[in-house]
């Protein structure tokens, strides 16, 4: 099954779609709140499993979107299916903004291994777009210093993001 098969699979069960990612912030704050009263762990243990349900679909259909506007250059008009691309990545941001409400990101269970992720996807886009723009001719227009030091800084900040995440 490829990507595009899935997406196609997805827009037929709209309706479970919207249901899913509408009630994953309203459960993700009205648990957590209930929760919290409770114990804090336990809260922070639900914020943990609500944000990973939350951001991994958004990073993939992120990933998706701007594949498909960069790359592919599609017209995002008639081929952009609203409920299964921009839905996922609202519930993102939603879930993360009540989460944030409640308790702080530093102390979430992997919220750092996970906003290392966000990194370096973000950093594994621009590398790509990087290469994919530069029409590499015999005469760079720039010096040499300057395209090492702008390699060195993104190697630098690759670094950075992997040891983010694999702590």
């Amino acid at each position: 099954m490829t990507i595009h098969e899935l997406i196609q699979w997805l827009a037929q069960y709209e309706r479970i779609v919207i249901i899913g990612f509408v009630a994953l912030p309203v459960a993700t704050y009205v648990m957590g709140a209930s929760f919290g009263v409770l114990s804090s762990k336990l809260m922070r243990g639900w914020l943990a499993l609500a944000i990973y349900v939350a951001v991994i679909p958004g990073i993939c259909m992120a990933v998706v979107v701007v594949y498909m506007m960069v790359f592919v250059r599609t017209n995002l008009l008639t081929e952009l299916n609203v409920v299964v691309h921009l839905l996922p990545l609202a519930s993102m941001v939603a879930t993360l903004w009540l989460a944030s409400r409640l308790a702080p990101f530093a102390t979430i269970p992997g919220f750092d291994r996970l906003q290392g992720l966000m990194v370096l996807v973000g950093l594994s886009f621009i590398a790509v777009l990087f290469v994919h723009k530069t029409f590499v001719r015999i005469h760079f227009f720039a010096s040499i210093e300057y395209l090492l030091v702008l390699f060195g800084l993104f190697l630098v900040a690759w670094r950075l993001a992997a040891a983010r995440l694999f702590r």
